[in-house]
C-alpha cells in the first residue's frame, strides 16, 4: 500500500483538543519507580509486559527478570484508540501520487474535521472520532446535522453529516471527488490479527516521525546497503583515532514493531569506522608513488577480490555506494548533465544542463576547490543507473581485510568502542530521551515511555557429558579438562607429518615435545611425525615438498607451521585434492607462546576432531535416533555459497558436510533476460530448494551406512541464512513444504517426525541485567531464553523464543531468534529449547557455547572455507571437519 507522512496534517489548530474520561487502567506498562525530572529512569524498574495466557511459555529453567531496549510508543488520548476512514474517489487516480495530492490538498479541511490525522493509501487515521471533534468545536457546528459550505481556491467542501464525508479536491485540470466514510477503529494496546494490517501503516508513520525528530536534532543519516538498517549519528560524537587514520562515528539505530502488546520502539547502538582521507587524497597519494591511472584502479577496486571492494560514504547525503570505477578522461567540471530544477517562487519545473560543480554548488550548497575541479569521477552502477561520485566528498567506509584480521589493531579499536553493557545502556537512554522529549511527538499526538520494559525470561542449565563408562559429568569437569577425550586418536610413528621452514627448526621440535607431554593426560597417544623441511618460507617450495614426500595413502593427518598468513589457501587446497586433514599454525603464535601446554592442548583437540574422533558425547535425551542439520550461507558479489550439515550418529557427534554455489542477487539479475527483483528471489529460492533436498538425500543415504542401515527417527533442520523479508515469506510457502514432501517420500513407509527451525542471529533485541543492589548493569548469562513476551502469539507445535547461548565478552549479548515453522514432532516445547541450547555446545573448535546449535556453524565455516579458498571441498574429506 502506497504509503505517505503529512509533516502539514498533524501541524496547526492546535484548538481541537479533545478531553476524555480517564480510561480504565488497562496499558501494559505503568509508571515505574523513581521517575525524577533528572534520572528519571536511571533505576532501571521499568514497567513489564503483562503475561499473555495465548502463548505456550516454556517453564525449564530459572525465571529472571530483566531489561530490554524496547520502549512504549501510544496515543495521547486515554482510550489509546485510532480511528479509521476509507477514501474513495472519482474518478479513480491512475497514479498514487495523485492520490497522495488529492488528500494532501484537503490538509485543513480534514484538520477541523477530524483533528490530529495521517494517512497512507486510501486511508485515513484520525487521533479523534469525528463525532467528538464535531460536538467539542464550536467553531464548526452546534450539533451533528448540519451543512458547512467553505470556500477556498481551488475547493469546495459539502459536508452532509450522516454517514460519510464528501469533499472536492482540485488538482491544477483535474478534479477529484473524496468520498470518506468511517471504517474501523482498533486500540494500540494490543496486536490481534485484525489489527495487523493497520499496525503496519502505523509503524510507517511512527518510523516517519521517529526520523523527521532525528533531523531536527541534527542527526546525520547514514543509509545501509540494501537490507540493513540506517544508522543515525552526531557529528559531535565522532571520534578521531589519528593512529589508524580513522574516524570513528557511534549513534543508533531504531526500528518501530507491532508486538503482541502494541507499538513499540526499538533502540540499538551503532558504530562506524570512516577513513579520514578523501578518495582523493588517497589518489594524490598513490600519484605521489608514480603509480600510473592503471595502477591506482587496480590498486582501489581489484577486478578479481571480492573482499577488498570499495565502499564509500558520500559527506553530502550520508549515503554507503560501492564503486565499480574510476573515470580518470572525465572531472566535475567536464562532465555536463541534465536536470530538474523547481523554481523555489513559481513552483515550476526547468530542466537545466550543467556540470557537477554549479550543480553541487546549487543542490548542495558545497563549492569544489578551483585545483580539485579537474580530479577524476567514481562510477557507481546501481539498479541500471549510473551514479557519479566526486573523490575529495567521499571517503573509504570499510575496514580492509588486513585490518580487520591484525588482532593487535583490532584490539586497540574496541578500546575506544562501547565495551561494556552501563555504557550502551546510556547511549540508548541519551537517545530515548532527546525523541521522548520532542514537541514534534506532541503536535502528533505521540508519546513514548521511556523506560527500559521489564520482560521476564529464564536460565537454562548447562549440559552434561558422557564419559567412556557411560557416566553422566557436568560440563565443568570437560571445561576444566578433568576428563579424556571419548576417542582419543594415536598419531603414531610417521603416520603424520610435521611441514616447516628451516627457519623454524627450533620451534617445530619444540612443539612436538610439549604435544608428547600435553597429549598424555588426554590418554592421546602422540610419536614423532614424518619431518618435512622447506629451504625457505616459498610457498611453491611448501607445495613441491607436500607433492613430493607425503604419501596420501600412509599419512593421517599433515601439521604446517607458517610464517606467512596468505600462504595458506594455496597450500591447504592442494592438502584437501590430496584427500589428507590438515593443520595449520602461525609460527609467530608458536614463538609468543613458546611450549604453552594451553596451545598444544587445542592443537591436538583440532587434530583429534579433524580425523572422525570424538571429544566429547553430550546428553541429549530429546534427540535420540534424530538427525540434525544446519544451514548456512556466505556471500561474495560475485557467488553465493551454500554451506549444509548433518549429524551422521545417535550421539551427533559426527557430521557429513558440503557446499553449493549459486550466483549472487545482483549477478542472476544481469544473467542472460534481465529479471526483476521478485523473479530472481523466486529463482534463488527454488535453486536453494533443490540443493538442500539433493543434500538431503545423500545424508540419509550415509545415516543409513553409519547406522546400520536404519534411518534417523526425527530429523532437526535449523535453517539460518534465511535471506531478507521477501526471501523469507518465499521460505515459508514453498522451500518448507518441498523439502518436507521430498523427505517422506524418500522411502516408502518412512515418515519421520520433523522440525523445520528458521535461525535469525541478526535481530536488534538486547537484553541487560540489573543488579538493584549496586546498580550495576550486565549481561545476562549464556542459557538466557525469552519465550513469553516480544515473540508472537503461538500454539504448542508452532512458536518462537529468543536465546542468548554464547557469553558476551564486549558490547551487550545479541539475542538469537529461533522459529519453530514446521513441526511434527512428539518433542515439547521446553525440550526443543534445551536441546538447541545443549547443541550450541557441541562445536569442537570452541569451549563452550557458541551463538547457534553446532551444525550451523560447521555449514557457515564450510561455505567461508570454500569462497575464501575458491575450491570446492574433496567429497573424501566430506565425513572430517577439515575446514576448522
Amino acid at each position: 500500500m502506497e504509503r505517505s507522512f503529512n509533516s502539514s496534517s498533524i501541524l496547526g489548530n492546535s484548538n481541537l483538543q479533545i478531553t476524555q474520561e480517564r480510561g480504565n487502567g488497562r496499558g501494559i506498562r505503568g509508571r515505574g519507580l523513581g521517575r525524577g525530572q533528572n534520572n528519571h529512569h536511571m533505576d532501571g524498574t521499568g514497567s513489564h509486559f503483562h503475561s499473555n495466557p495465548l502463548i505456550n511459555q516454556g517453564t525449564v529453567g530459572k525465571p529472571t527478570i530483566l531489561l530490554s531496549n524496547y520502549f512504549k510508543i501510544s496515543l495521547r488520548n486515554q482510550q489509546n484508540n485510532l480511528f479509521i476512514y476509507d477514501v474513495n474517489f472519482s474518478p479513480k487516480p491512475q497514479f498514487q501520487h495523485e492520490m497522495r495530492s488529492a488528500i494532501k490538498n484537503m490538509t485543513h479541511e480534514l484538520k477541523l474535521i477530524y483533528g490530529e490525522h495521517f494517512y497512507f493509501g486510501n486511508k485515513i487515521f484520525a487521533i479523534h472520532q469525528v463525532l467528538q471533534v464535531l460536538f467539542l468545536n464550536r467553531n464548526i457546528a452546534n450539533h451533528l446535522k448540519l451543512i458547512i459550505v467553505l470556500a477556498i481556491k481551488y475547493l469546495e467542501l459539502i459536508y452532509h453529516y450522516r454517514d460519510e464525508v464528501n469533499m472536492v479536491s482540485q488538482l491544477e485540470e483535474q478534479k477529484f471527488e473524496l468520498t470518506i466514510k468511517y471504517a474501523d477503529s482498533f486500540s494500540m494496546n494490543q496486536q490481534t490479527p485484525d489489527n495487523i494490517r493497520n499496525n503496519m501503516q502505523v509503524q510507517c508513520f511512527v518510523q516517519n516521525v521517529i526520523k523527521k525528530i532525528l533531523f531536527d536534532e541534527k542527526y546525520t543519516q547514514i543509509l545501509g546497503k540494501t537490507g540493513r538498517k540506517s544508522s543515525f549519528f552526531l557529528k559531535t560524537d565522532m571520534i578521531p583515532i589519528q593512529k589508524y587514520e580513522l574516524e570513528m562515528w557511534q549513534g543508533n539505530i531504531y526500528s518501530v514493531k507491532a508486538l503482541q502488546d502494541g507499538i513499540f520502539i526499538n533502540v540499538g547502538t551503532a558504530t562506524k569506522f570512516i577513513n579520514s582521507p578523501t578518495i582523493l587524497d588517497m589518489i594524490k597519494n598513490l600519484q605521489k608513488d608514480n603509480c600510473t591511472n592503471q595502477m591506482i584502479h587496480d590498486e582501489l577496486i581489484p577486478n578479481f577480490n571480492d573482499d577488498q571492494r570499495l565502499e564509500v560514504s558520500v559527506n553530502y547525503n550520508s549515503r554507503v555506494f560501492e564503486v565499480n570505477d574510476i573515470k580518470f578522461d572525465m572531472s566535475p567540471k567536464t562532465h555536463f548533465f541534465t536536470w530538474n530544477l523547481r523554481d523555489p517562487i513559481t513552483k515550476e519545473i526547468i530542466q537545466q544542463k550543467t556540470n557537477i560543480v554549479e550543480y553541487m554548488q546549487i543542490k548542495y550548497g558545497i563549492e569544489i576547490a578551483e585545483k580539485d575541479q579537474d580530479q577524476p569521477l567514481l562510477v557507481v552502477q546501481q539498479c541500471s543507473q549510473t551514479i557519479y561520485l566526486i573523490p575529495s566528498l567521499c571517503k573509504k567506509s570499510t575496514l580492509s581485510r588486513s585490518f580487520l584480521n591484525d588482532d593487535r589493531k583490532m584490539r586497540n579499536l574496541q578500546e575506544s568502542n562501547l565495551n561494556i553493557p552501563e555504557q550502551i545502556y546510556n547511549r540508548i537512554n541519551t537517545f530515548i530521551e532527546r525523541v521522548s522529549k520532542s514537541s514534534i511527538l506532541n503536535i502528533c499526538g505521540l508519546k513514548i515511555d521511556p523506560q527500559f520494559t521489564q520482560v521476564r525470561a529464564k536460565q537454562l542449565p548447562e549440559p552434561q557429558i558422557i564419559d567412556k563408562s557411560e557416566k553422566l559429568l557436568n560440563w565443568s569437569s570437560y571445561y576444566n579438562r578433568q576428563v579424556q577425550h571419548i576417542q582419543p586418536i594415536k598419531l603414531k610413528l610417521e603416520t603424520w607429518a610435521l611441514v616447516y621452514a628451516n627457519k623454524d627448526y627450533e620451534i617445530a621440535n619444540s612443539l612436538i615435545d610439549t604435544m608428547i607431554i600435553a597429549s598424555q593426560k588426554f590418554g592421546i597417544l602422540v610419536e614423532s611425525p614424518l619431518y618435512v623441511e622447506i629451504p625457505k618460507c616459498d610457498q611453491q617450495m611448501y607445495m613441491d615438498s607436500i607433492t613430493l614426500d607425503i604419501d596420501p595413502l600412509k599419512t593421517q593427518i599433515v601439521v604446517v607451521i607458517l610464517s606467512i598468513k596468505t600462504q595458506k589457501p594455496r597450500i591447504k587446497a592442494l592438502l584437501d585434492k590430496m584427500g589428507i586433514p590438515s593443520q595449520f599454525i602461525l609460527s609467530d603464535t608458536l614463538y609468543k607462546r613458546n611450549k604453552s601446554a594451553l596451545l598444544c592442548f587445542n592443537i591436538i583437540k583440532q587434530m583429534n576432531a579433524k580425523l572422525k574422533h570424538d571429544l566429547y558425547n553430550l546428553s541429549l535425551p530429546s534427540l535420540r535416533n534424530t538427525m540434525v542439520i544446519g544451514t548456512n550461507i556466505y556471500h561474495t558479489n560475485i557467488k553465493s555459497y551454500l554451506g549444509l550439515c548433518a549429524s551422521m550418529n545417535s550421539r551427533i557427534s559426527q557430521y557429513y558436510s558440503k557446499t553449493f554455489t549459486f550466483n549472487s542477487v545482483k549477478d542472476e539479475r544481469k544473467s542472460n533476460k534481465p529479471k526483476t527483483m521478485y523473479e530472481v528471489e523466486t529463482i534463488i529460492t527454488e535453486q536453494r530448494s533443490e540443493v538442500i533436498c539433493t543434500f538431503i538425500q545423500e545424508a540419509l543415504i550415509n545415516y543409513q551406512k553409519e547406522d546400520n542401515g536404519q534411518l534417523p527417527e526425527q530429523i532437526i533442520i535449523y535453517r539460518d541464512g534465511k535471506g531478507g523479508l521477501c526471501f523469507q515469506e518465499k521460505l515459508k510457502n514453498f522451500e518448507i513444504q518441498k523439502v518436507v514432501n521430498f523427505i517422506q517420500s524418500f522411502q516408502q513407509g518412512y515418515n519421520p517426525m520433523l522440525i523445520y527451525c528458521l535461525v535469525d542471529r541478526n535481530v536488534p533485541h538486547r537484553l541487560i541485567y540489573k543488579s538493584n543492589d549496586y546498580y550495576e548493569y550486565q549481561n545476562p548469562s549464556q542459557g538466557t531464553v525469552l519465550d513469553d513476551t516480544l515473540v508472537e502469539k503461538q500454539g504448542d507445535l508452532i512458536y518462537d523464543f529468543f536465546m542468548i547461548p554464547h557469553k558476551a565478552v564486549f558490547g551487550t549479548a545479541s539475542l538469537v531468534l529461533f522459529k519453530v515453522a514446521f513441526n511434527t514432532s512428539t518433542m515439547k516445547k521446553d525440550e526443543f529449547e534445551l536441546s538447541t541450547y545443549h547443541l550450541c555446545y557441541n562445536y569442537v573448535n570452541f569451549i563452550g557455547p557458541i551463538k547457534c546449535p553446532a551444525p550451523c556453524m560447521y555449514a557457515k565455516k564450510i561455505a567461508q572455507y570454500s569462497a575464501e579458498n575458491n575450491v570446492v571441498p574433496n567429497e573424501k574429506l566430506a565425513f572430517n571437519l577439515h575446514y576448522l
